[in-house]
């Protein structure tokens, strides 16, 4: 579970290039007309009210049985680096929705969660969409905020920037992203680029998977969302595969796209939502949130 922008597909094919695993490549997005029809659900607001939960479990358990999906669902190519012709687990890649239950699929799915959240800065840079920012303010995950945090997200909408809109958007997912986080396992972004070992490590005990090394290997490559990447970072990205550049480069190049107004405009956002994982003007994380213990 993941916020667009956020490394979520590179994690997904590491995951994915292990054996007898089956990728579900974001079946929550309505913005794709063949899961909005499968599903039956229409609005961002559908998927986050409480009535409609256990429809999209039953949803989601189809895929069980991958025949019964709709044709139109993205398959893994045969003979690709995350295609099986025999799996036995099914990894979800879920970016727009079911924050708020993150612990119920542990249960109702038989599944691990596992919770990638990267700061909100660049992410918020790189986003020029924002279809579920209504849904948070007006389904039924909105009794998750005050009324405060409502109110000023509501003001926003009217009148602020596209980036302060974006910040908002980050605060409303990762917020209930984060208070699902104690018992499920939680990622940095940037704690997997920086650490790569030891979060690949806790990764593979966490969800048993029995090829480690390949994980580490695939995380030396370019996702498959680089498409969505600039020239300049493609190239590093090519750099990075080499050896030759550091990984700090993957990480603090938002910080030339910014200016102290709008970093200071970010940590207002977040001191509202009351999150401290993340300080505007810090790159890493708060230590308390990395798994190797080392900022």
């Amino acid at each position: 579970m993941s916020t667009p922008r956020s490394g979520s597909t590179l994690l997904m094919e590491m995951i994915a290039e292990q054996p007898f695993v089956l990728p579900v490549r974001e079946p929550l997005n309505l913005r794709r007309k063949y899961i909005e029809d499968t599903l039956g659900l229409h609005k961002w607001e559908e998927i986050y009210s409480f009535d409609n939960y256990q429809h999209i479990v039953k949803y989601l358990q189809s895929f069980r049985f991958n025949l019964t999906v709709d044709s139109r669902f993205k398959r893994e190519k045969p003979f690709s680096h995350t295609w099986h012709p025999v799996t036995s687990r099914l990894a979800y890649k879920i970016l727009h929705g079911l924050e708020h239950k993150a612990d119920e699929l542990f249960k109702d799915l038989n599944a691990k969660t596992v919770i990638l959240i990267r700061h909100p800065i660049p992410v918020s840079l790189s986003r020029e969409e924002l279809p579920r920012y209504n849904a948070f303010l007006q389904s039924d995950v909105s009794e998750f905020f005050s009324k405060e945090q409502l109110k000023f997200a509501s003001q926003s909408l009217k009148s602020g920037t596209q980036f302060e809109k974006s910040i908002i958007s980050w605060c409303f997912q990762n917020k209930l992203l984060l208070q699902k986080s104690e018992r499920n396992l939680l990622i940095t972004y940037e704690e997997l680029v920086m650490n790569r070992e030891p979060v690949i490590q806790k990764l593979a005990e966490y969800l048993n998977l029995p090829k480690p090394d390949k994980m580490l290997l695939r995380s030396l490559k370019p996702s498959g969302s680089t498409d969505k990447s600039s020239q300049t970072n493609k190239e590093l990205l090519q750099e990075v595969q080499k050896g030759s550049a550091s990984f700090l480069q993957l990480i603090n190049k938002w910080k030339g796209k910014v200016d102290m107004e709008m970093v200071q405009n970010a940590q207002n956002i977040l001191n509202l939502f009351d999150i401290d994982i993340y300080t505007a003007e810090e790159i890493m994380p708060s230590p308390k949130y990395l798994i190797s213990g080392k900022n």
